[in-house]
């Protein structure tokens, strides 16, 4: 079905803004930057969003989207063992390096105590309950205490070590001199070994 002419009006926004928050950072860029690079008037801008904050969240969540399709494109089986799991998370880490500039924006503008958009911990708890499994469903069966040990455990040795990767992973081959695919290879077995591992929580 062919896109409405708001559609992509929004769209070149986002892509716009995307590109813009890259280059100058959250703060250092202005609607009326935003107007100006992508042509369209300040009017039309709030039309669609209500602020920066909306136009980084929805950033945001459309990573999570991406990263979704993404993996269920790439991953040849389904299941739920560690073998599966960790072709996933190479899959995640695969795409994410081309957002690497926007993941890197959402995770200062998370770090600011001023801040009260709390992207990363947004995205965080939604990839979180999507990869639980029954989904939001599944974990409201949870008690407020299952829930709160899950989503630490998830978010300090699932979610963030996969982030921190894709941001460090040049500079820290760079650094050491050593090869790209060997480092997502170690890494990919150390997740395993930490976040997969029997005993673990999952």
């Amino acid at each position: 079905m062919p896109k409405t002419g708001g559609e992509i009006t929004r769209e070149k926004i986002l892509r716009v803004s995307e590109k813009l928050f890259s280059e100058k950072g959250f703060d250092g860029t202005g609607i009326e930057e935003i107007a100006k690079k992508s042509g369209i008037n300040k009017a039309t801008i709030y039309y669609h969003f209500k602020n920066k904050n909306e136009i980084i969240a929805t950033l945001s969540q459309n990573i999570i989207d991406e990263v979704d399709k993404y993996v269920e494109l790439s991953a040849s089986d389904a299941g739920n063992n560690n073998d599966t799991i960790i072709n996933e998370i190479k899959e995640e880490i695969n795409f994410l390096k081309y957002k690497k500039d926007l993941l890197s924006l959402i995770v200062m503008e998370s770090l600011k105590s001023r801040n009260s958009g709390d992207f990363l911990l947004k995205c965080a708890e939604k990839v979180i309950i999507n990869e639980y499994e029954g989904g939001i469903a599944g974990i409201n069966k949870l008690s407020k205490t299952e829930k709160q040990k899950y989503f630490i455990h998830e978010f300090f040795t699932g979610f963030m070590p996969i982030v921190a990767f894709v941001l460090f992973r040049k500079k820290y081959c760079d650094y050491l001199g050593c090869d790209d695919k060997a480092l997502l290879k170690n890494f990919l077995e150390s997740f395993g070994k930490t976040h997969l591992s029997p005993g673990k929580m999952s």
